[in-house]
């Protein structure tokens, strides 16, 4: 009887993803050809093969902080295996049972933990209302603007993390646990770690760092050693978030909405250590032509082994034909972390990269420059998708 029951799930949840992949092909042009894809939150319940199948959410939970500790974290944290989702949300503030609205600074941290899971939701009961920003203090909806619009801009490092669920085995899912209290946002060398802030009233958290490299301070660019526990400052509007020394994380430009601009210019938010690379992957984000081979990767590298920093941008030959939107050309943004001083030049392919400065960079076509405050080292040039490139300092 058990065994028939995750196979009636199963099939439910199989159901329901082949429901929105026939909605998604008939209403929009570009899936026709390749069939559109399905997406929908469909379920609370386990069964086989869940992580190939539509995303699951935490179930309606308390507009508490307890609800959000106690119910959303510890039922997500449960989530990540392959009778469950790699692609989750919870109720952002709480779906309100039996309580009145999140008050303002449980709304935003609420907020911010969610701006990093994999799919996010804003969501309340009817007897509460919705869970919409502007329902909020003005504080609550800037601090909201500047959550979302990082989210947004983390597009195509999300995107790419995620589509590890479905190329690559083992599958590694685009976030994951540590115990109940913390995510893991990406896997291998690059990640963010991210501590949600759980209790009321806190303008401090202690953070226990994961051993094996040095972790950077998000929003300050302080190192913290890996293996140690930080107390770090958390006012309202700095949820503390991390990211793995040698890092190399693509954001796109601005947006409001999927789609609203391509990918151009692609900024790289780099932290040399050592030797790492990240792959970048992007496709048509509507059909499923990329289970064709309609795809791009484009493999980015950093190395300060050798004393200064190289990047390296270096397409891979993996889309075996063309998908709609796929850029032949795009600008890079290099920002380069954790430099203590300005380099004497910057070389891309051994030709001298002209020197640039704060004012100018932005409509400089092409050039560099240090930011002494941020101790960031800024490159700038236009590219080919089809051709690779070396940046050397």
């Amino acid at each position: 009887m058990a065994d028939s029951t995750k196979d009636y799930r199963t099939e439910y949840h199989r159901a329901a993803s082949a429901v929105t992949r026939s909605y998604a092909e008939a209403n929009n042009p570009d899936a026709k050809m390749n069939g559109g894809r399905g997406f929908i939150l469909t379920h609370t319940s386990p069964s086989a093969g869940n992580d190939q199948l539509p995303g699951m959410w935490t179930d309606d939970t308390d507009s508490t902080w307890a609800g959000f500790s106690g119910q959303d974290l510890v039922r997500a944290a449960a989530l990540n295996t392959k009778t469950s989702a790699g692609f989750w949300c919870g109720d952002t503030g709480g779906y309100g049972i039996g309580t009145a609205n999140p008050t303002d600074e449980l709304y935003i941290r609420w907020l911010e933990y969610s701006s990093f899971t994999p799919c996010q939701e804003i969501f309340g009961s009817k007897s509460v209302g919705s869970r919409f920003p502007w329902r909020y203090s003005a504080q609550a909806q800037t601090i909201a603007k500047q959550y979302l619009a990082l989210r947004y801009r983390l597009l195509p490092f999300r995107y790419s993390n995620a589509q590890i669920a479905y190329h690559e085995t083992p599958v590694k899912y685009p976030v994951t646990f540590i115990g109940t209290s913390q995510i893991l946002v990406g896997s291998g060398q690059s990640q963010f770690l991210v501590q949600p802030v759980t209790t009321q009233g806190a303008t401090s958290v202690n953070v226990q760092l994961p051993a094996g490299s040095q972790w950077i301070h998000y929003w300050t660019g302080t190192a913290y050693p890996g293996g140690a526990t930080a107390t770090v400052a958390a006012p309202i509007d700095q949820e503390p978030v991390f990211v793995k020394a040698g890092s190399i994380i693509p954001m796109g430009p601005a947006i409001q909405w999927v789609d609203q601009l391509p990918a151009d210019p692609l900024t790289v938010d780099v932290y040399p250590a050592g030797a790492t690379s990240y792959s970048l992957y992007e496709d048509d984000g509507m059909s499923q032509g990329y289970l064709g081979g309609a795809y791009s990767t484009t493999k980015i590298s950093a190395d300060d082994t050798a004393g200064g920093v190289v990047v390296s941008i270096d397409p891979q030959v993996t889309a075996k034909y063309a998908y709609s939107g796929q850029l032949c050309a795009r600008g890079y943004v290099l920002k380069i972390n954790l430099q203590p001083a300005a380099p004497a030049a910057v070389t891309r392919d051994g030709q001298a990269v002209p020197a640039s400065s704060a004012a100018t960079f932005g409509t400089d076509s092409e050039g560099w420059y240090y930011d002494a405050a941020a101790k960031t080292v800024w490159v700038k040039f236009h590219l080919s998708s089809d051709v690779g490139t070396k940046v050397s300092f």
